[in-house]
């Protein structure tokens, strides 16, 4: 058996090797998110961005989604995953995900970067991530959309 997940759909996908995929009837949320998945700042570090569906382009405070730790990544592309952080985009503010160092699926060096010390890594990638995105406003594509991308610099939170 195969599972996936994909931004098109909540379902996950199943697949037998060799044979059929299996159906979901699992129900759809009535949130679509509207996220962009990329890689900012010299680490690379990926970054999902939801911004609010009705966006008029106009400056957005800029709400960050922490990861809930280490060995936890929360930068993929699975729509379900982005659910409750588009709520939070849909009250009018850019929703920022950031997988810093500690989260798996970059390699052992990345993983292990938080080895005796779970605190200054994580915030220093969560910092860098913020400042890559300042720096880079402009456009953002989602789901094949391009978007404005206008963040408030100075209005910046973090839910915990």
């Amino acid at each position: 058996m195969l599972r996936g997940v994909s931004l098109e759909t909540c379902a996950t996908i199943t697949q037998v090797v060799g044979g059929p995929a299996v159906t979901s009837f699992a129900e759809e949320p009535l949130i679509d998110p509207n996220v962009s998945i990329r890689h900012y700042g010299d680490r690379r570090i990926p970054t999902a961005v939801l911004l609010p569906r009705d966006h008029d382009g106009s400056p957005l405070p800029v709400l960050l989604d922490p990861y809930a730790g280490p060995h936890v990544q929360c930068v993929l592309a699975s729509r379900s995953r982005f659910v409750v952080s588009q709520w939070f985009a849909d009250q009018g503010y850019a929703v920022v995900v950031i997988d810093g160092r500690g989260t798996p699926g970059r390699g052992t060096e990345w993983e292990r970067a938080v080895h005796l010390d779970f605190a200054s890594p994580i915030l220093d990638d969560q910092v860098r991530g913020e400042v890559a995105l300042e720096h880079r406003r402009g456009r953002a594509t989602g789901r094949g959309h391009e978007r404005p991308l206008d963040l408030e610099p100075g209005r910046v939170a973090a839910g915990v």
